[in-house]
């Protein structure tokens, strides 16, 4: 075999779920190997449906497995059989939802026979995935976090509004999120999000008292945080994607500037809109914390910068390389030889030092700019002009005269054009103008060295 990066794909990759981060996976394997993922899945959603670029494995997931097990026992039935199919061929297992990432590494004796894969152990996972225990080793490794509290729903909503006002005082508005999205991610009500927003105690009572309501009788979603919330609007955010390998080298880096999020309720915070810049600070800041705590495989990290101070604070890491990965691969740096040459070839991978400058979006241009001000807007249209803007789900590898090319055309175009009223009913621009107007500029964080 030769080194990945070369020529051909001596592997053959397996990805979990069927989502835009699915399809990311999908793409940059294609890319850079000319090969065709198995995409093992319950449901054949939007970004993968009519592709060319995958194979699907349907499993059969009934409403009450919402741990995912079927996936695990789907991986294990057909192992034997796609090692006898592929007897020189290494299976290299990826995945881009927590859940999936705790369930491979949780039965890890029975895939590793059948499957290579990376991914950080059970304890770290545990430790970093959730977010009261992440705050307190980013604290010990020298991340800044915001001060975060813990909550405990089986405490009852009067004590807990008691701990708040104890640790946070008048410190509104307040973000509350659940400790450990594995659990949590399972669940669903009307009304539900991902993350909410408290700007009074009334509102912060009325968010505890729906949660304590709708997370009974599952101990593992019980478990909240509450921070103050960073000020800024969303081109205060920042996404780093780091990969250590097995000898606990970083030989990836990659970052992005978010300039808009997704503001539905249950995919609050996933970024639609980012350009991809290089943080030298922060790269080092986030590599000596997963060198630290033993870290093996993909990381994603939410950051967020203070508009009121400049500092920047770190609010989670991911045990996976995140939804938007295919960010890294349009600016050409592809993240996923790090990850071959470590799991087949036991290779270093140097991180890229330069990649390219782009607009990865999944809006309208015209969207994005009605959002955006100053240097940034301005970044966007230069960008725009260059032809520097990629769709993650408009692979030119698609293209091809077909009724199944052209439904998927359809399907992107409308799933684009859907965000104007989306944003219309949830984040219009009297609440952007509630968390300030003026668009972040990153020249600072881009300059330090």
């Amino acid at each position: 075999m030769n080194p990945a990066g070369t020529s051909g794909a001596p592997f053959l990759p397996i990805v979990l779920s069927g989502d835009i981060g699915t399809y990311g996976y999908v793409r940059s394997f294609y890319e850079k190997w000319h090969v065709k993922p198995l995409v093992v899945t319950s449901m054949v959603l939007g970004p993968i449906r009519h592709s060319r670029l995958l194979k699907v494995i349907p499993v059969d997931e009934s409403a009450a497995d919402r741990n995912h097990a079927a996936f695990i026992e789907k991986l294990v039935q057909m192992g034997p059989e796609l090692v006898a199919r592929y007897p020189d061929t290494p299976l290299v297992l990826v995945a881009n939802q927590d859940t999936h990432v705790v369930n491979i590494q949780k039965n890890a004796s029975r895939l590793s026979p059948f499957y290579r894969f990376a991914f950080p152990s059970v304890d770290v996972i545990e430790l970093t995935n959730d977010k009261a225990h992440f705050a307190q080793a980013a604290e010990k490794h020298g991340l800044r976090v915001p001060t975060t509290l813990e909550l405990n729903l089986d405490a009852g909503t009067t004590a807990l509004m008691d701990a708040i006002t104890e640790t946070l005082g008048d410190k509104y508005p307040l973000i509350i999120k659940p400790c450990q999205s594995y659990g949590y991610e399972r669940l669903s009500w009307p009304g539900k999000s991902k993350v909410y927003t408290a700007d009074n105690p009334r509102r912060a009572q009325a968010i505890l008292e729906e949660l304590e309501t709708h997370t009974a009788g599952n101990p593992d979603a019980r478990r909240f945080v509450a921070q103050p919330r960073v000020s800024g609007n969303d081109t205060h955010n920042l996404s780093i994607t780091v990969y250590v390998d097995a000898d606990k080298r970083v030989s990836f880096l990659g970052s992005a500037h978010v300039l808009l999020e997704d503001h539905v309720p249950t995919a609050l915070g996933n970024p639609a809109a980012m350009i991809t810049e290089s943080y030298p600070d922060l790269y080092r800041q986030a590599s000596d914390f997963l060198t630290g705590i033993g870290w093996h495989g993909f990381a994603n990290f939410d950051v967020k910068v203070d508009s009121a101070t400049g500092e920047a604070y770190f609010f989670e890491v991911n045990p996976r390389i995140g939804r938007n990965l295919y960010y890294n691969t349009a600016a050409g740096n592809n993240p996923l030889p790090a990850l071959i040459n470590d799991l087949i070839y036991r290779q270093p991978t140097e991180p890229a030092t330069h990649f390219d400058t782009i607009l990865y979006t999944v809006l309208p241009i015209r969207l994005i700019l009605k959002y955006t001000t100053g240097q940034v807007r301005r970044q966007v249209q230069s960008l725009h002009r260059a032809g520097q803007v990629f769709n993650p789900l408009l692979a030119p590898a698609e293209r091809q005269f077909s009724l199944r090319y052209l439904r998927r055309r359809l399907y992107v175009w409308i799933s684009t054009q859907r965000h104007w009223s989306k944003f219309k009913h949830n984040y219009p621009l009297e609440a952007l103008q509630a968390d300030g107007r003026d668009s972040f500029d990153t020249a600072g964080l881009r300059a330090q060295r």
